[in-house]
Parts: C-alpha cells; structure tokens; sequence
C-alpha cells in the first residue's frame, strides 16, 4: 500500500513539473495537439474515477490527494489545450472528438470553465489531506456542477 502511495505522489509530483502529458501547441501539428488534448482528458476522467473510489475511507485519502492533484494540474493547463487553429475544422479527419467551436468562440468563458475546476480541486487536495470523511464527500460533490460548466456549453456527443 506504502508503494502505491508513493507511486501516485511522485505521479503528481511529476504532473506538477510540467513534465506530464499535457498537450504543447509548439511544434506540434493541430491533430497531435487533439490526440494529446484527449489523451489528457482521459487522465483527468481516471483521476474522477479514482476520487470516487476512494473518497469514503481515511485510508483512501493519499489516493483522493494524488488525483485530485492531477485534476489540478490537468486543470491549470486546459487552456492551453485548445489553441487557435486546433478545432474539427483545422483537424481533417479528426476522427472521435466532443470539442465545440465554442471552445475558440467563447475562450474567456472556458477558460473560467476550467479556473473552476482548478478551485473544486484545490481544495480537495487540502481537504483530503486530513481526516474529515464528511468533508472530503462533499467536496467531491462539487466536481460534477465544477465538470459540468465545460460539459454542458462546450462538450458535444461523441462525433
């Protein structure tokens, strides 16, 4: 258990530096910036799940810190993700994608999107740091209104 503690902070560790897998416009062709963009999206999705599962026990709270400091990470730079010139018409054949044009259409507005979620999981790395189940529970019941306000506005079924 000790080990896998480890491993999960040194993951966030390593998130923290910049050196994770989060996707860089330079050098990079709009439809290497989409695969990195759902590459990390899928992260941040593995990083709910593993809220979920162990938000109920004091004994899971290392897990809950861990992931919440990928979200956290992952949030910081979401806006970064989606640069001008990386939507469904600039990537041709794009393939799967839930990108809305008005991620490049309202920026300002996903941008505070994903500031949001930076809070929500702010605070849950200094909530599940200590012992309060209660606490941590409801904390993560402010991810889905936190998830949602990028969801609802910029997020299309899967195309």
């Amino acid at each position: 258990m000790k080990f896998r503690t480890l491993t999960l902070t040194l993951a966030a560790a390593f998130l923290a530096t910049g050196l994770g897998s989060a996707p860089q416009a330079s050098a990079q062709s709009p439809m290497q910036v989409h695969e990195q963009r759902v590459a990390s999206m899928k992260e941040l999705g593995g990083a709910m799940g593993r809220i979920n599962q162990n938000q109920k026990e004091v004994a899971g709270h290392p897990q809950v810190v861990a992931a919440a400091t990928v979200i956290n990470n992952h949030a910081k730079a979401m806006p970064g993700w989606f640069p001008a010139g990386t939507d469904m018409v600039a990537v041709s054949n794009g393939g799967k994608n839930h990108a809305k044009a008005e991620i490049w259409q309202a920026k300002a507005e996903f941008d505070a999107a994903a500031k949001g979620l930076e809070t929500v999981s702010a605070d849950m790395i200094r909530i599940a740091a200590g012992t309060d189940n209660n606490a941590v529970q409801e904390q993560f019941k402010k991810f889905g209104p936190a998830c949602g306000a990028c969801h609802s506005k910029f997020r299309a079924p899967l195309q």
